[in-house]
């Protein structure tokens, strides 16, 4: 009895001596790899705010081969490749996914950046199946924004051989998740797109300057994406032209920020004309990040898709279920409506002179909209179907009026930096260039602008972050050479929410058509919002009765001439901080 007790007790004790160790190997290689997606997390900021899935990956095996001598020799080609530790990730591209599986001395390491916790090799870990767990997937759009190690051992029964032949394998997975979002306290009054050639700020004139000026505590920023790679001979990507030309003040937290790709490259010589001239007050003009267009579209891209496409829409109805008015109706008929108008003028211009219009959604399905001193104080959408042509105008206004908005009726737009607007109001033009000339006023209040360009869709990329292009198709720029009073919808005195930027909250302008827009031309001019034209320059000039302080400007180039003083100091909560990754945390 005892010879067969012994027995007994030798089986169970070789399986609790196995079993431990196994238990051992799970508990340390769960350590390592939370500890390598950590890292791995890290690994995915490159400094631009993207998740660069490669870089990750890479960041996370070498953690592993540091922490885990069984592993250090494994090794992957793309850790060594530039270009590819560059990459951005994108979910919908496969080439740009990163997915490691290395083997050593029994143990497997998988290590994926993007991770879908919809997948169906997600799915196969039983935590996934926790109620608590279930809401917490995301959507594939969010793959990007994750990343896993799993590690797998397996390892031959000592003395449980006893009991079971069979290898024991453990596997344990971790998941890490970051956030793209952009550091609301760090306002970015210039953001300048072109990434290779030079001119991206130019002030032209003596007279002529832009100040960047601190908010608070916070300085002031400017921001360019060139390289200056195509910059020649004396061409610079900052031409501050004179002494203090352009300048970025400092705040009580650090010194004024000036950022441009080039410097500390080959092409730093190009970066700006003078230190003199392009000054980052209490500090020096360093380099930064590719920024691009990504924190934009990431802010506002579905709500002017939605924007084109709900115009495309009412423009198929022609009218169905709107109050319809002959183009030369009397001034009555287009003023008594209340709700829905439809202005039907067919191939010709909208010209009546003096109308109010009550309605609160009006389409002129119009050539132009040319009428003089033409008010919709009431209107919270406006369509104009426009005109495709090359140069071809949807609204021009031309020594007269034109004003829409909550509080357009006043002398002045309300300041939305003291008073949040109670009503949003948009301007969808489908073809066709806004344009006012110097003996002109437009009164925009709490007003998003958006030209479709005379293309379907109105040539919103497919992905965020698109480079800038001279091959745009759409038509249509912005023109203001009289009295201009624009401020975008600001309903929330805070900081807004994801809710709120879908319609378009802080959002002055989006115009996707290259080539030049401007505004100014001596006359008064009143800015605030963010003012969003990412393929083309935009120039302010002229003239000392200016207001543009809260406003932000993201464009590929941006001039200032004509003696204009622009002085610029945007509130944090009404303008795009700089793009950061944030909320670095495990999920699983």
């Amino acid at each position: 009895m005892v010879a067969m007790s012994m027995v007994a007790v030798l089986v169970a004790a070789a399986l609790v001596l196995d079993f431990g160790i196994v238990r051992l190997d799970r508990t340390q290689n769960k350590s390592v790899a939370d500890s390598a997606v950590t890292a791995g997390m890290r690994g995915l900021d490159r400094g631009d705010a993207r998740t660069h899935s490669f870089s990750g990956v890479c960041r996370a095996l070498d953690f592993i081969k540091a922490n885990k001598p069984a592993l250090s020799s494994l090794s992957w080609a793309p850790c060594g490749d530039p270009v590819k530790l560059a990459s951005i990730c994108k979910w919908d591209d496969a080439t740009t996914h990163a997915s490691f599986t290395g083997s050593a001395n029994g143990i497997t390491v998988e290590i994926h950046s993007p991770y879908d916790l919809n997948s169906a090799g997600s799915l196969s870990w039983e935590e996934e199946q926790l109620g608590s767990l279930v809401a917490d997937r995301l959507t594939n759009q969010d793959s990007c924004n994750h990343l896993s190690v799993v590690v797998r051992q397996t390892r031959q029964p000592g003395l449980g051989s006893l009991a079971t032949d069979s290898d024991m394998t453990t596997a344990v997975r971790s998941v890490g998740r970051v956030s793209e979002t952009t550091l609301d306290d760090q306002p970015v009054a210039l953001l300048l797109l072109e990434r290779t050639a030079c001119d991206a700020v130019v002030v032209n004139g003596s007279n002529s300057f832009v100040r960047v000026l601190a908010n608070g505590n916070v300085p002031g920023l400017i921001h360019s994406d060139s390289t200056g790679e195509l910059c020649t001979g004396n061409d610079r990507i900052l031409m501050g032209d004179h002494p203090n030309g352009i300048i970025a003040r400092s705040a009580s937290n650090g010194p004024g920020l000036i950022r441009v790709r080039a410097v500390g490259t080959t092409a730093d010589v190009h970066a700006y004309d003078s230190a003199t001239n392009v000054v980052a007050e209490g500090g020096v003009v360093g380099p930064g990040p590719l920024v691009s267009r990504h924190p934009v579209d990431m802010r506002y891209m579905v709500a002017a898709r939605d924007a084109i496409a709900d115009y495309e829409l009412q423009a198929a109805t022609a009218g169905v279920g709107w109050t319809t008015r002959n183009c030369n109706a009397p001034k009555a008929q287009l003023e008594g409506v209340t709700g829905k108008l439809w202005i039907n003028c067919g191939t010709n211009a909208f010209n009546t002179s003096g109308v109010t219009l009550s309605a609160s959604q009006v389409f002129f399905d119009a050539k132009t909209v040319s009428a003089p001193n033409l008010a919709m104080p009431n209107a919270t959408h406006v369509y104009v179907r426009g005109d495709t042509s090359t140069n071809g105008n949807g609204i021009s206004v031309t020594g007269s009026s034109f004003s829409m908005g909550s509080g357009s009726s006043n002398a002045t737009c309300p300041n939305t930096t003291t008073t949040p607007t109670l009503t949003r109001a948009r301007l969808i033009i489908g073809a066709g260039s806004f344009s006012s000339n110097p003996s002109s006023t437009v009164k925009l209040c709490g007003t998003t602008v958006v030209l479709r360009g005379g293309v379907t869709g109105g040539c919103v990329p497919a992905l965020p972050g698109t480079a800038p292009s001279d091959a745009v198709t759409c038509n249509g720029r912005i023109s203001m050479s009289g009295a201009t009073d624009w401020t975008a919808p600001n309903s929330v005195a805070g900081q807004a929410t994801p809710v709120d930027w879908l319609q378009f909250e802080d959002l002055a302008v989006w115009v996707e058509a290259n080539g030049a827009h401007d505004m100014g031309g001596g006359a008064a001019m009143r800015l605030s919002g963010v003012f969003f034209l990412p393929n083309g320059e935009f120039k302010v000039h002229g003239g000392a009765n200016q207001d543009v302080r809260n406003s932000q400007y993201i464009a590929r180039r941006f001039r200032a001439d004509g003696g204009s003083v622009l002085e610029l100091q945007p509130n944090p909560y009404d303008v795009i901080g700089v793009p950061a990754l944030t909320g670095f945390m495990l999920v699983r």
